[in-house]
């Protein structure tokens, strides 16, 4: 039998495990409240949290929004402790806000991430398979109080998870994404690279090739400096921003182990 389970969080003590969790994570100032989470609960929203035996080790936080002129859920916030990384928690979690939303009538969950992080890039577009639909340049404001990212401009990909026949039966009709990935292959190129030095490299984009290759760093925090991060936001900003006007999607995302690089593999919509 499983010693993890997941639960909807609705008491005070339960959302006060799910408040600590996130100062741990993004730091007192970056996090929601207790009582912000509790309207979300009690009001249209999905509160869990995950546990071991009895010891909380995730939570997450989403609640209604308007969103291209229809309703979704928006995930805000999704953690995991250090001590139970790496055990499924975060996609049980995603599984269980989903089942959760279908039963409150939504189709489609959305959330924001770091394009620089590759770990929620591989988490986001290769397992959950949900769709990078937007890209919102300094979305948050320059973080402050964020103790992964004080200083810099919040840069992120919106992506939707939706379904439209519940979740047993998810409906995933022919879109742009899965057209740009029809249409991988032929010719490719790189508009950025990652150097051992972990710098970024960009490269003129050529908008006639099939595929465009952007490479990102492995792990952030193995960054040399602050300045090397501003760097990297500066440089996926110009592509990412280029490719979308020439139409290109995100299809897939690829890690390298051996030179700690991440790489979104885009394809052209034609």
């Amino acid at each position: 039998m499983s010693k993890h389970r997941i639960r909807e969080a609705l008491s005070l003590k339960d959302l006060e495990q799910c408040k600590h969790m996130a100062t741990a994570v993004w730091g007192q100032d970056s996090s929601c409240s207790v009582a912000q989470m509790s309207v979300h609960a009690r009001n249209g929203g999905v509160v869990l949290l995950a546990f071991e035996d009895e010891m909380a080790i995730g939570f997450s936080l989403s609640f209604p929004a308007l969103w291209k002129g229809r309703w979704v859920l928006w995930s805000h916030e999704t953690a995991v402790i250090d001590q139970a990384i790496h055990q499924g928690i975060g996609y049980r979690l995603k599984l269980a806000q989903r089942a959760r939303a279908d039963a409150l009538g939504y189709s489609s969950i959305v959330w924001t991430f770091d394009p620089l992080v590759s770990r929620n890039a591989h988490f986001n577009v290769n397992k959950l398979k949900a769709k990078v639909a937007d890209f919102i340049p300094n979305c948050y404001g320059v973080m402050t109080g964020d103790q992964l990212n004080e200083g810099v401009e919040s840069d992120r990909f919106l992506v939707l998870w939706e379904w439209s026949k519940g979740i047993d039966g998810i409906d995933r009709s022919c879109d742009a994404n899965e057209k740009a990935e029809q249409n991988l292959g032929g010719k490719s190129v790189f508009a950025i690279t990652c150097t051992g030095e972990q710098q970024p490299v960009s490269h003129r984009i050529d908008e006639f090739a099939d595929t465009i290759l952007v490479e990102i760093p492995g792990d952030l925090k193995r960054l040399p400096d602050m300045l090397t991060r501003v760097k990297w936001v500066d440089a996926m900003r110009k592509a990412v921003v280029t490719l979308q006007a020439a139409n290109y999607r995100i299809v897939q995302f690829t890690y390298q182990p051996s030179r700690n690089v991440g790489c979104y593999i885009w394809g052209r919509v034609e």
